[in-house]
């Protein structure tokens, strides 16, 4: 199973090369159990089982006058109590890279995404459904001063899409030309054209070229943050796969409330090709339901979130979001509309000990085929701390789904689950 690409193992040997005590590695492994009484999510003859995780997380970070690098991995084997799944190996992660070759003119970047994607976002969450993902690019970008502290930005990135047990791979070529100009110490404005090709492995898929013209503005302070951007965008497909073409924008603001409170309002519009997994909680299971799909089709993505994190009392913290996501597609039926409702609550009891609480709803309506599908998770959590390398988390989780469809509703969803997790850190030491 290929955990990393060769990009981000490139990306992780060239900062060995960098001087040791710049480096911080970090390596927990683990190991969780946990008991479920439904561990195919049926709707009747419900199965229990044991599911066995044992684990490791690696970390590694790396800040350089020339070279950045960030790397965070878990990889995951899953074992089954019982012969209902096939045990199996999960990697989901992140690496960086960004290498300054000449500082202030020439700058290569790699990153790498590896997670977990749904193949069918109608049905419920479960081993069979998921299909892990890997988006990797890579490319140099060239920096040019025209005039004061103006600059011109040349970008190519050459990309790759896999699909582990799905035909959705893909090679992208992003190429990007972008004209910056700071109007003030604070305020940027930057006009942007881009030239994108998809081009799938599996001939039943349409390649797509996208063409955008975009300006964006920009306006940093200490407590606020906003972003805007407007433009243009125009989508060509072979094989007399319908074109879509339209304007696109997105705004971003975020601002900061006394010392521990902060707000975030987003919205945007865009043309896309491939379903993304929307961030609904700070859990890693349950709560972060992904909601893609193993088809590669272009559609309409619009998206309106606002989010809140501080305290409440001085001692317990609070995340909370409110999330609208709508896919239009062009020409399948699968346009989809949803809302995403999440919180996250926890407290430090003591020094030792802390409590977390947090849940999601989801609602979905498959539009186009008159079909809905309400989502809860919870999870409950208490962390026992016992030392500085060693931790124990004991908690338990819910998920319950229920499908609607032609107005006739089917059976009810109910998933109730305990686990038990220790965790040891090696590095650092």
């Amino acid at each position: 199973m290929r955990y990393v690409t060769k990009a981000a193992a490139a990306a992780f040997i060239t900062v060995l090369a960098a001087p040791v005590n710049a480096l911080e590695v970090g390596l927990t492994v683990f190991e969780e159990s946990e008991y479920t009484n439904n561990l195919t999510r049926a709707t009747s003859e419900e199965i229990s089982d044991w599911t066995h995780s044992p684990g490791a997380t690696v970390t590694a970070n790396h800040a350089g006058p020339d070279l950045d690098l960030e790397v965070d991995y878990t990889l995951v084997r899953r074992i089954y109590g019982k012969d209902v799944y096939d045990d199996s190996n999960e990697a989901v992660g992140t690496a960086s890279l960004v290498w300054d070759a000449l500082p202030e003119r020439l700058t290569f970047t790699a990153d790498h995404h590896r997670t977990q994607t749904a193949v069918r976002a109608d049905e419920a969450v479960t081993p069979d459904n998921l299909v892990e993902t890997s988006d990797t690019s890579l490319g140099p970008t060239l920096l040019f001063n025209p005039r004061g502290s103006d600059l011109i930005l040349i970008q190519h990135l050459w990309g790759k899409r896999t699909s582990e047990e799905s035909v959705n791979d893909a090679e992208t070529n992003t190429s990007t030309i972008s004209y910056v100009m700071p109007t003030s110490p604070n305020t940027t404005v930057t006009l942007a054209a881009i030239n994108s090709e998809v081009d799938y492995d599996g001939s039943n898929f349409a390649d797509i070229t996208y063409e955008r013209a975009q300006l964006t503005w920009e306006q940093l302070s200490e407590t606020t943050t906003v972003s805007l951007m407007g433009g243009y965008n125009v989508t060509d497909r072979d094989q007399q796969s319908e074109d879509a073409d339209g304007f696109i924008y997105r705004a971003d603001v975020s601002w900061q409330s006394g010392a521990n409170t902060s707000f975030g309002l987003n919205a945007s519009r865009d043309f896309l090709d491939r379903s993304t997994s929307l961030s609904q909680g700070s859990f890693a299971d349950e709560l972060d339901v992904p909601t893609g799909s193993d088809l590669n089709e272009v559609f309409i993505n619009e998206r309106y979130s606002a989010k809140v994190t501080g305290t409440l009392g001085g001692a317990t913290t609070i995340d909370a979001s409110i999330t609208y996501d709508s896919e239009d597609y062009v020409d399948i039926i699968k346009d989809t509309d949803r809302m995403v409702y999440t919180v996250d609550l926890a407290r430090q009891l003591n020094p030792k000990i802390r409590f977390s609480l947090g849940f999601s709803y989801i609602k979905e309506d498959f539009t186009e085929v008159d079909e809905d599908a309400e989502t809860f998770a919870g999870d409950i959590q208490l962390t026992y701390q016992a030392g500085k390398k060693l931790s124990f988390d004991f908690g338990g989780r819910y998920y319950g789904r229920e499908d609607e469809l032609l107005l006739e509703s089917r059976p009810k969803i109910n998933e109730w689950s305990v686990y038990a997790r220790v965790a040891y850190n090696i590095l650092p030491r």
